[in-house]
């Protein structure tokens, strides 16, 4: 059923209305006359799947005027008249209004029209009780038609929301993959930019780099400008130039390579016409302690094993004659909280000690920053980097550095011994980095 309320200047205006949008068979509900015009409610059968958007709410109001108004609930007839037997009734036969009953005068009361017969739908009319529950009925269906557009509404209010945070995530995601922000780089840049990106390089540090080759568009040789700019972002330090502590421990996880990198050092300070000794204090692996051994004899050093902090001040004191004590630990896991508390005992003992942090080159960044943050009480002056030949990523070493503002002081680039280890130069690390160098060329 669908009801409509019409208001014309007249009745007969009024039902013209009805007929012409309901048809014949419409049905009037009530007939009123307010602020001089006349209301007519009509309703008649309807499909509710071609409701409009803005109807529900319109139709809700029009059944609350009919439960609201001067009619008492059940003051139906119990049938309402047809629009075509009231619109007979208005045009008579000739399409006139009917005069008004002789001996009375007309009266502003819209008349209550209706065939011989038929009830008109008036105040003192009962309703029947079918009427008022179809009315009811409608008015639920409305309601929820109402409810359901607004969840829609607010379902589409939140698509539009996630669509949004989803426009700006991939922005931010461009933008974090791209660090060059609004630069464009150019097809001949696009080599060395794609290169160092997948260097791990911090964004700032690519952004600078790129920056500054767009600058020199000119250039030559756009490689050297790089160069330089990652030059002087890496620190280097020469631990046997520097003249450190008389003893040199080696920290860092297992698995690194520092046993290895123990006996290459020894060599290099003994070209370098330095008195070198070797201290283990890593009892956990007998095969470690052999095989430093063996380096040392070969080498013709002095070699000694601690197992305590009171036996390694003694052997240091052994070899206080000595330009430089190395001494090699047990690797020991960044998680491994007790054991890295284990070696506080030797640190805290009376020789003056200094640390390298020795860490390989294909660990991911985040571990060795780990390592790194685990060793950061041990006195630690620089690092070695271990494994190049391993990886073809150097990029971390800038990253490692720069966090712990502690130099890289040596690198190594296989296993042989002496051979296989550098001391860290700047232009060297820049080219690894760049690609316009190999670990084989030195």
């Amino acid at each position: 059923m669908k009801i409509k309320c019409y208001t014309a200047s007249t009745a007969k205006e009024a039902l013209e209305m009805v007929r012409r949008e309901l048809g014949e068979n419409a049905l009037i509900l009530s007939t009123k006359e307010r602020f001089g015009r006349v209301e007519v409610v009509a309703a008649t059968e309807f499909d509710f799947d071609t409701l409009k958007e803005e109807e529900p709410r319109k139709a809700i109001d029009i059944v609350e005027q009919i439960k609201e108004s001067s009619s008492p609930p059940g003051s139906y007839p119990p049938s309402s008249p047809s629009l075509s037997s009231i619109y007979q009734h208005l045009h008579g036969p000739q399409g006139g209004e009917p005069p008004p009953p002789q001996g009375e005068k007309p009266t502003s009361q819209v008349p209550q029209v209706a065939p011989p017969g038929m009830p008109v739908a008036s105040e003192q009319s009962p309703v029947p009780s079918h009427v008022m529950a179809e009315i009811m009925e409608i008015k639920e269906v409305l309601l929820r038609l109402l409810q359901d557009r607004k969840e829609q509404e607010t379902i589409r209010g939140l698509s539009n929301e996630i669509k949004e945070i989803k426009e700006l995530l991939k922005k931010q995601t461009q933008q974090t993959e791209s660090s060059t922000g609004d630069l464009q780089v150019g097809e001949s840049l696009r080599p060395i930019y794609e290169r160092l990106k997948k260097q791990e390089l911090s964004g700032e540090l690519l952004k600078n780099v790129m920056i500054t080759l767009s600058l020199h568009p000119d250039a030559v040789d756009p490689y050297l400008i790089a160069e330089e700019v990652l030059s002087k972002e890496i620190l280097t330090v020469d631990i046997f130039g520097q003249k450190p502590s008389k003893v040199l421990m080696l920290l860092g996880p297992t698995g690194v390579g520092k046993t290895t990198t123990i006996a290459k050092l020894a060599a290099m300070g003994t070209i370098s016409g330095l008195k070198m000794g070797i201290v283990n204090i890593d009892t956990y692996r007998i095969g470690a302690t052999e095989q430093l051994k063996t380096y040392a004899r070969i080498m013709g050093l002095p070699f000694k094993v601690a197992h305590s902090p009171e036996s390694f001040v003694q052997c240091c004191d052994s070899l206080s004659y000595l330009d430089l004590i190395l001494v090699d630990t047990a690797g020991r896991s960044p998680t491994d909280d007790l054991r890295i508390e284990d070696m506080r005992g030797f640190l805290d003992s009376s020789v003056p000690i200094t640390s390298l942090v020795v860490l390989g080159i294909p660990t991911r960044t985040e571990d060795m920053l780990m390592a790194v943050e685990k060793f950061k009480d041990f006195k630690v002056v620089g690092f070695i980097f271990t494994k190049l030949d391993e990886s073809s990523v150097y990029g971390p070493m800038i990253t490692v550095c720069k966090k712990a503002a502690k130099p890289v002081a040596y690198i190594t680039t296989g296993q042989r011994v002496p051979e296989d280890i550098e001391l860290a130069l700047p232009g060297r690390i820049a080219r690894l980095i760049l690609g316009t160098e190999s670990i084989l060329t030195r």
